[in-house]
């Protein structure tokens, strides 16, 4: 092989490197836009965080609209209980905002993958046991509620029914609501490796 031929052999490479240098910077800018308008797992993290903050303080709404309203409120449960359910919504509520406002705070650009990675184990770890204290305490308001009635045993029958449809129904929604946390956690941090 002479010295001719290696520069020939350059100057081919080079032209067959030429378009597929100028697709990759297409193909970067086009897989950015995509990116930004899928919305990345941080961005779903904290709107998913800040819905959930919004409905504990819809149900914290509702709930002063029914205390408020009834008149027999006194009769029917005691004042602790009205004001352990206010907490229970203020409480949850608080919760979602932290872990919203902490999931926001997370810089993708800036911090080292390392520390994205555990930030995100360790918030979600911080969901976990937030869901630990929050459920008993939806148990416990549950079976106050129930044993707060001061209602005749067949009228009691149908709204102990009621309360189990309700609660499977919450079980169901809330597991989903779970698994998708769950889900962005894993992508947010998948995303980075």
């Amino acid at each position: 092989m002479n010295i001719e031929n290696l520069d020939d052999i350059k100057s081919s490479w080079q032209q067959a490197n030429a378009p597929l240098s100028s697709m990759a910077g297409e193909t970067l800018r086009e897989s950015r836009k995509a990116l930004l308008r899928r919305g990345s797992a941080q961005d779903k993290l904290a709107a998913q965080y800040r819905r959930m903050a919004c409905a504990a303080a819809a149900g914290l709404a509702v709930w002063l609209f029914a205390v408020l309203t009834m008149l027999d409120f006194v009769a029917w449960a005691r004042p602790w209980l009205a004001v352990a359910t206010v907490v229970f919504f203020v409480t949850s509520g608080v919760m979602d905002l932290w872990l919203c406002r902490a999931v926001r705070r997370i810089d993708l650009a800036a911090w080292p993958v390392s520390a994205v990675a555990l930030e995100g184990r360790r918030l979600l770890r911080v969901h976990k046991i937030f869901i630990l204290v929050l459920l008993p305490m939806a148990f416990g308001l549950l079976f106050f509620m129930v044993w707060a009635l001061d209602v005749p045993p067949r009228e009691r029958e149908g709204i102990m029914w009621g309360m189990a449809a309700g609660g499977a129904a919450g079980i169901a929604i809330g597991v989903c609501i779970l698994v998708r946390f769950l889900r962005l956690y894993r992508t947010l941090t998948d995303d980075l490796g």
